[in-house]
């Protein structure tokens, strides 16, 4: 599923918070009527801050976690103060997205914040940021959500003091160029969690399922597959 206010969901104009997150995809597992202990989690940024709460929250219907370039693991912000400054002026991100969604090769060159080589991104994956770009409220999620989230302390949600307390299985994935969130806060997390992996992508800055589709695929599948 897109997240509320992402991708080709509903994006109405309400308080996008990482609680609200969360329950919408509780709420849309509930409705699945799933088995427990039989659910698998595979999400990445936001997604994995997700799916780790839901773990935490939800442990006998988890049956394996997947959290890649996960938020929620640390709280330092990737530009300082500066991030806590541009998370309350939200005309620059409204300003930046018109700008970008201009023209396809704009679109391309923006991802430089997201992948290592934007140049290498599979033309279907620009095309897909492109035309999501010229939806109308582009962007209105997550200057939302960086409203709530983002304090001048740093990033309000983390988990990881908890992971201690994790009891399923669990892969932590990570891009070694991670300018977002750092690949260390990744690290760290398979270190505390008790029976969890660690993955560095080498080549992988905060997308690993588009900079390294097929290898990220493999490992994915590897990991979930050893526990059937």
């Amino acid at each position: 599923p897109d997240l509320l206010g992402y991708g080709y969901s509903d994006r109405p104009d309400i308080a996008y918070t990482q609680r609200r997150h969360i329950g919408i995809i509780e709420g849309f597992v509930e409705g699945l009527d799933i088995e427990p202990g039989t659910l698998d989690i595979v999400g990445a940024s936001l997604g994995g801050g997700i799916g780790i709460a839901m773990a935490l929250r939800n442990p006998a219907l988890v049956r394996r976690l997947v959290a890649v370039d996960a938020y929620g693991l640390g709280t330092e912000l990737p530009s300082g103060y500066v991030t806590y400054i541009r998370s309350r002026i939200n005309v620059l991100n409204k300003l930046s997205l018109s700008l970008v969604g201009r023209s396809r090769s704009m679109a391309r060159s923006s991802l430089g914040g997201v992948a290592v080589d934007p140049e290498a991104l599979d033309d279907a994956v620009v095309d897909a940021v492109y035309d999501l770009l010229q939806r109308k409220h582009a962007g209105r999620a997550y200057r939302s959500w960086r409203k709530h989230e983002v304090s001048p302390s740093g990033f309000r949600t983390h988990y990881h003091t908890d992971l201690d307390g994790l009891s399923v299985p669990a892969l932590f994935c990570h891009g070694e160029h991670d300018e977002i969130f750092p690949v260390r806060w990744s690290e760290r997390a398979a270190e505390i969690a008790p029976n969890s992996e660690f993955e560095r992508f080498a080549d992988c800055a905060h997308w690993p399922p588009r900079e390294a589709t097929e290898q990220f695929t493999d490992r994915i599948r590897s990991f979930l597959e050893s526990g059937t």
